[in-house]
């Protein structure tokens, strides 16, 4: 069995076993570590060179953050906006600040079709939102859309702290 079928195979799979939602199940695979809560809708939010990034005056270094991201990755430029959001009709993604999420680095990232808002209870939880809003991102240079799948997010770290250990003394150098 080749490489390409091996994949074709467990594409197969994956699809089969998410009952044919072939964008949240790809999109599923890749959200690392699990979140706390995840619910998915049916269709997909498609994000175009008219979209818009809000944000609100303490999220100003996390917006251009993904401004630049999304820009690199995929050569869509959005513009940026400060508070004020955009005239009705215009799709946008938007990130605020709740402190009633009491949580430390919480957030909750809904993608809807015409908007995506990132809601954190402080700085720090709207950039971990950013960072799953672009797992969730497709694969793929120079896109002219992105397409994502409609899910409702709401996560927080488990633990008071990040990070891991690699303990450099077990390589046995004997």
């Amino acid at each position: 069995m080749t490489n390409a079928q091996r994949f074709k195979q467990h594409q197969s799979a994956v699809q089969a076993k998410s009952g044919g939602n072939k964008p949240m199940a790809a999109s599923g695979n890749r959200i690392i570590p699990k979140v706390q809560q995840l619910k998915a809708h049916e269709g997909q939010s498609t994000i175009t060179a008219n979209w818009q990034i809000v944000a609100v005056k303490e999220a100003t270094a996390e917006a251009q953050y993904l401004q630049q991201q999304i820009q690199q990755l995929f050569k869509l430029t959005l513009p940026l906006h400060g508070e004020t959001h955009p005239a009705n009709g215009t799709a946008a993604i938007s990130l605020t600040i709740d402190t009633n999420l009491n949580q430390a680095e919480r957030y909750q990232l809904t993608i809807s079709p015409s908007s995506i808002a990132i809601v954190g209870n402080d700085t720090a939880g709207i950039f971990y939102g950013i960072q799953r809003l672009l797992a969730l991102m497709p694969i793929a240079d120079h896109q002219t859309e992105l397409s994502l799948p409609l899910v409702s997010i709401d996560d927080a770290p488990r633990y008071p702290w990040r990070g891991m250990h690699y303990d450099m003394a077990e390589t046995s150098m004997v």
